[in-house]
């Protein structure tokens, strides 16, 4: 009997010990949801550069998209890229985009730590590396010239405030000369943007940042191409920003608009500008054709962002499989007159075809 009771009070004991992590899997797993997703494209092109003509696949960026709900509060968001990179080996490269933590700390109030996106148009806030989601195949060209893609800093924000759906962004961090891991002096960026949604599917926003670029460096969070001159010296730069989306079942609009001025010791003030205008019609669930237009001007006596003055016009058609597979067809026209930050002028006028399929797992 003794034996009896000592084998059942060893198998209670063991039952417990084996439910009590099961209860706790189950109540961690209940509050914590970790979803991953792939998005990624692949490329077609047809142009004619210098009277030759070229065809070519390219392979996009590869992206991988995670987001975690940690708790009621606290949720994580991560987006690593793998894109070419002709500095590798393999030409492809990892890169993080985004690693941030966000804390809802009252209502609809949030403070967001980590490498963000920088709020400072509707675009770069609202759509991400995934191609899918884009309504073109590219971004609008200004993001390879001014738009400071990313910071690394804070991030106070509040959404969907009032009758007017009023939100806010206002950011610290490190600019557009730093790196992930460092920057030079104490002077940060700051990005402040303030948007209204009136109606369902409109969007308007503007939106100003504001950062030192130490010894005119170009570093990791912003999509400019880099110098062609040899100006060592800071630059203040500064640059406001207008956004109006208006996306309905039927009708697609976005204008993009900036104002860029940089201040050097050299020059002065460069004066730089562009305009990116989207307009859509969706035929039915998967058709919609589209127009784009696309100007970008620079400063003849700009000091930081490569010197370029282009023109873009395009017609497109997006054939949307389902919300996470897509074709999208656009045919380019390009008019380029740029004297690269030298003596030598050049005018170019390009015709191309661009066929994308982009996809999300």
């Amino acid at each position: 009997m003794m034996i009896l009771k000592r084998n059942l009070s060893f198998y209670c004991l063991t039952l417990v010990c084996t439910l009590i992590p099961g209860v706790n899997s189950y109540a961690q797993s209940s509050e914590r949801k970790t979803t991953v997703n792939f998005y990624g494209a692949i490329d077609f092109t047809l142009n004619r550069p210098s009277g030759k003509y070229n065809s070519f696949f390219t392979l996009g960026e590869q992206d991988f998209f995670v987001t975690s709900r940690i708790s009621d509060r606290i949720s994580f968001l991560s987006e690593t890229v793998v894109k070419f990179d002709p500095r590798s080996a393999t030409t492809f490269s990892p890169s993080i985009e985004r690693a941030q933590m966000k804390f809802d700390y009252y209502k609809n109030h949030s403070i967001i730590a980590g490498k963000i996106h920088s709020p400072v148009n509707f675009w770069n806030d609202v759509y991400h590396h995934g191609r899918v989601f884009f309504p073109t195949i590219d971004r609008p060209v200004a993001f390879s010239h001014f738009i400071p893609l990313h910071t690394l800093g804070v991030r106070l924000m509040g959404q969907g405030l009032g009758n007017l759906n009023f939100g806010y962004d206002l950011v610290a961090g490190n600019g557009i000369s730093s790196t992930d891991v460092t920057r030079e002096g104490t002077d940060l960026s700051f990005t402040a943007s303030a948007h209204i949604k009136p109606v369902d599917g409109m969007r308007i926003q503007a939106g100003f940042y504001n950062d030192l670029l130490k010894n005119n460096k170009a570093g990791v969070h912003s999509g400019q191409m880099n110098q062609a001159n040899n100006y060592k010296k800071d630059v203040r730069f500064r640059m406001l920003t207008t956004s109006f989306a208006y996306f309905t079942e039927k009708f697609e609009f976005l204008n993009e608009s900036l104002y860029n001025f940089n201040d050097s010791d050299s020059l002065g003030r460069a004066k730089n500008y562009s305009s990116y205008t989207y307009l859509g019609y969706r035929l039915d669930d998967n058709r919609i054709p589209f127009l784009l237009f696309d100007i970008t001007s620079t400063d003849d006596n700009e000091l930081h962002v490569t010197h370029v003055h282009r023109t873009q016009f395009g017609l497109g058609f997006r054939y949307e499989f389902n919300y996470l597979l897509n074709l999208k067809i656009q045919l380019m026209r390009s008019s380029d007159f740029h004297d690269h930050n030298g003596p030598e002028i050049k005018e170019l006028d390009k015709l191309f075809l661009k066929i994308q399929l982009a996809y999300g797992l």
